[in-house]
This record gives C-alpha cells, structure tokens and sequence, in this order.
C-alpha cells in the first residue's frame, strides 16, 4: 500500500441500495451475526467461519472486520433492510492499492435468499470500489456453490479459470471458480 489507506472513517460509510442499506459492521450486530450462522449450517461451510458460531466469535469476527478498514485492506460491511435487520455481509477483501484491485466475499442469512438481495448488494459495492479508484474485482466461489456463482454471473462477474484444490475449509480441499468484473 504505497499511499496509505484510501477509505473513509470506519462507520462513516453507508452505501443505499434502494430497500438494502450496506454499512460496515458495529458491535451490537454480533448477536445478529451469530443466529445467521447458527440457523445455517451452509454460512459456516462455505466461508470456513466455525459453525455455531458463538457472540463472542461474532465480535471477533467485527473486530478483525474493523482492523483490516482501518489499514486500509478491507471494507467489510453488514447488509441491512431499512428496519437494520442483517440480511448478509459484503466485503472488499484483501484491497491492493497499488494494483488498485480488491476481493469480493459475501454471505447470506437464509431468509434473504432468492430476492435479489445478493445481486444488488454486489452491483452497490461494484459502484463503491469504483469511486474508491479501484479497477478490478475478483471473486472465488466452491464450484459446487451454484447459487453463489450464480449471483456473481447476474453481476456481470466473468469466470476466468478453475482453481483446482485451491482452499482448505474444514479440513477439506475445494475446487473453486475465479470470477472477475473490471469496475472503471
């Protein structure tokens, strides 16, 4: 990171996606966090999160959230409905300044799921990266996570390669699709 980071304020963000509202993490979200990774068990499966993830996991995992914004190498944020109920994550992973490139991670509770919310959450931070001068966008997904791969493809992500016994989680090897949008 040659210049420093180059993102606003921790919690001075707010992305508006029309009945969607992106804003990074707080620490009374961390109950929220936990039920959606307890209610189901595909959350913890495909980021490699612990499984009945605990409040206490769930403030770690805002805690570490907040750090990598802080130095500038991530902008992770919850996805909220207007009522600030969490209906997700979205996050710009492992942000490369120099290459002016970022990764893509996202999760989704159950009950969120198959309304678009994913999509339009992606298009909104698609739009923020680019603002933040960012050119590119990669995304990794476990190929048998169709429904994921899926979102990214209604996204305009492009599928560049297959990445072969790419990722431990849970003690087992995946095989994962790399997918990529140019965003400028």
């Amino acid at each position: 990171m040659s210049d420093g980071p180059k993102l606003p304020p921790y919690g001075g963000t707010s992305l508006d996606a029309g009945e969607l509202v992106l804003c990074p993490w707080r620490d009374v979200d961390a109950a929220a966090i936990a039920v959606a990774y307890q209610d189901d068990p595909e959350i913890p499966r495909r980021t490699g999160f612990p499984y009945g993830m605990t409040d206490l996991q769930a403030s770690a995992y805002i805690l570490e959230r907040r750090r990598g914004w802080e130095v500038g190498a991530k902008a992770a944020f919850g996805i909220f409905d207007r009522e600030h109920s969490v209906l997700g994550s979205i996050s710009l992973l492992e942000i490369n300044w120099d290459r002016r490139d970022a990764e893509i991670g996202y999760w989704l509770a159950r009950n969120a799921r198959g309304r678009g919310v994913a999509v339009r959450a992606l298009e909104r931070i698609v739009r923020w990266a680019a603002e933040l001068g960012l050119v590119r966008l990669t995304a990794t997904v476990e190929v048998t996570n169709e429904a994921s791969w899926r979102v990214l493809e209604r996204a305009r992500f492009v599928r560049q390669r297959t990445a072969r016994i790419d990722r431990l989680l849970h003690g087992e090897w995946i095989n994962e699709y790399v997918y990529a949008r140019d965003v400028s």
